[in-house]
């Protein structure tokens, strides 16, 4: 069960990036089709980023006391509340709610690279990274797209925060249980010295 846990690990990690991504271009008009005004809406979004600032310290600090998984599993259901309270409820108060509870699912991200740093040595961060921001990079620019092309042909967010929601869900449940890879044993030196030397 570790081998597919480990990989869906993976996809998980790019995963949340680019369903965070896609929240945050698409955050005003998501408000705004909850009831807020654009202007409101704007100023939620400024408070957003700059409590990003602070979650990321503050959960990055976490990270480094308790298991980065579960405060990675942690942080994701914390979005999930935001995201059903604003989906169910949506009135002003639920949208700054949820303002809040999207800055700790955004402060969890750079756990995700520190995940990958500890289960795989520094030697090769750069390579994994680099290969996985391949991916992540075109569901930064598919996702908000796919979002865009079902609110026109809705007029409804609901559809992309019910999926958000899902794969956040099953994101959360695959960090939970995430464990680090087992390490290959060590190969004995063999001797080339002289028989009986």
């Amino acid at each position: 069960m570790r081998g597919p846990f480990r990989r869906a690990g993976g996809r998980t990690i790019v995963q949340s990036t680019w369903l965070a991504w896609t929240l945050s271009v698409h955050m005003i008009p998501v408000l705004v089709w909850k009831g807020a005004t654009e202007t409101e809406a704007a100023w939620a979004y400024g408070v957003e980023s700059f409590l990003g600032i602070i979650t990321r310290i503050l959960i990055g600090a976490w990270g480094d006391w308790l298991p980065k998984n579960l405060v990675v599993a942690g942080g994701m259901l914390v979005g999930i509340v935001g995201l059903l309270e604003l989906l169910l409820i949506g009135d002003s108060w639920s949208i700054w709610v949820f303002v809040v509870t999207f800055s700790v699912m955004d402060g969890v991200i750079p756990l995700n690279w520190a995940i990958v740093g500890d289960y795989f040595g520094r030697a090769k961060f750069a390579t994994l990274r680099g290969n996985m921001g391949l991916i992540y990079t075109w569901g930064a620019i598919i996702g908000p797209v796919a979002a865009g092309a079902s609110f026109d042909s809705s007029e409804s967010y609901a559809a992309t925060l019910w999926a958000m929601i899902g794969f956040f869900g099953a994101g959360a449940v695959v960090f939970a249980f995430l464990r680090p890879p087992r390490q290959s044993p060590p190969v004995p030196a063999v001797s080339t010295g002289p028989a009986g030397g």
